[in-house]
C-alpha cells in the first residue's frame, strides 16, 4: 500500500498509484426483493417444484417421467423465450404482435402447470427421504429464481430486435 502526502501550500489533493491486485470477493447470489414482486416468479417457482417432484417421484413410470420432463422443458423454454415482463420492458418497445406472442407463451406455461398431475406427484412415494427431498426442493426453487433474475438482468430492454433473439 502506498501513502500520499500533501503539502499545505499546494491546493490539490495528493495522488498515489497502487498497482497491487485486489481479490474480488465472491458471494452467494441472493434473490432481490423486486423479483419477488413480479407475477412471473410464481411460474418459475411452479416449474421448479414440478421439476423436483418429477425427478424424485417413485410413483410415475419411466415413460410418464420422460413425458413430464419434456413438457417441463418446453415450459421452461417458453418462459425464457417470452422474455422480460411488460412491467420491465420500455414503453413502446414491443409491437402488438410481440406483446400477443409473449402473452401466448406465458399462457402455455400456465396451461402446463394447470394440467400437470401435481396432486399425484405430491402425494405419491418419493425415491429419497423426505428431509433430503425438502432440501432439494428449496435449493431447486432458489437456484431457478436466481437464474431467472440473472436472465432478466442480461436481457437488453432497450431494443425490440434483441427481444426476439433471446
Amino acid at each position: 500500500m502506498s501513502v500520499g502526502l500533501q503539502n499545505k501550500l499546494f491546493d490539490h489533493k495528493a495522488i498515489f498509484l497502487d498497482f497491487t491486485v485486489k481479490e474480488i470477493a465472491t458471494t452467494a447470489p441472493t434473490i432481490s426483493r423486486s423479483i419477488l414482486k413480479e407475477m412471473e416468479t410464481e411460474l418459475v417457482v411452479g416449474l421448479a417444484v414440478i421439476d423436483t417432484y418429477i425427478r424424485y417421484s417413485a410413483i410415475v413410470t419411466e415413460n410418464e417421467k420422460n413425458e413430464l420432463n419434456v413438457g417441463c422443458g418446453n415450459a421452461w423454454n417458453e418462459l425464457r423465450s417470452a422474455g422480460i415482463p411488460d412491467e420491465i420492458a420500455a414503453p413502446g418497445d414491443r409491437t402488438e404482435i410481440e406483446h400477443l406472442t409473449r402473452a401466448g407463451k406465458i399462457a402455455s406455461v400456465r396451461e402446463y402447470l394447470e394440467f400437470v398431475p401435481y396432486a399425484r406427484l405430491r402425494d405419491g412415494a418419493l425415491s429419497i427421504p423426505d428431509d433430503i427431498f425438502m432440501e432439494c426442493l428449496i435449493n431447486n426453487i432458489r437456484n431457478e429464481v436466481v437464474s431467472y433474475q440473472q436472465f432478466q438482468k442480461k436481457v437488453p430492454i432497450w431494443s425490440a430486435k434483441n427481444f426476439q433473439t433471446i
